[in-house]
């Protein structure tokens, strides 16, 4: 019985240590387009095998940029909810380096608060929040 309990400690303790070297891995090998999106966050999804780069914040009025990483010709989608409900749906093909990119003003109807980004790419969705501001 000892051992059982000791297999499973050692089993907790890898498979966590190695999802995170995992993602280690993957976020590393995805900062080559960050450069290019000031103040962007790098996010890996847990549930497709995408990147996103998405500003940690945005400003009413002004303009937002957001982009995925899939294979080059990938046909990527996003639907974009900011706080006042409605939404805007936005589609991208992804470019010879493997960018799906959008580019959209946030309008002062949308309100400030928090808006929700929901990239679609070969058939697997994640949502992402960024938060919406007046003013810095």
């Amino acid at each position: 019985m000892k051992n059982i309990k000791w297999y499973f400690r050692l089993v907790l303790f890898v498979f966590p240590l190695s999802i995170l070297l995992l993602l280690a891995a993957r976020s590393s090998d995805g900062r080559r387009h960050l450069e290019s999106l000031p103040n962007a966050t790098l996010t890996v999804s847990p549930y497709g095998d995408f990147t996103v780069h998405i500003p940690q914040k945005a400003l009413l009025k002004n303009y937002l940029t957001v982009s995925a990483e899939a294979a080059p010709g990938t046909v990527c989608r996003l639907i974009y909810v900011p706080p006042s409900g409605e939404s805007l749906q936005m589609e991208a093909t992804a470019d010879s380096n493997g960018l799906c990119e959008w580019r959209w003003k946030i309008e002062e109807s949308h309100r400030a608060g928090d808006a929700r980004l929901i990239f679609t790419i070969n058939g697997l969705s994640d949502t992402h929040f960024i938060q919406i501001f007046k003013e810095f």
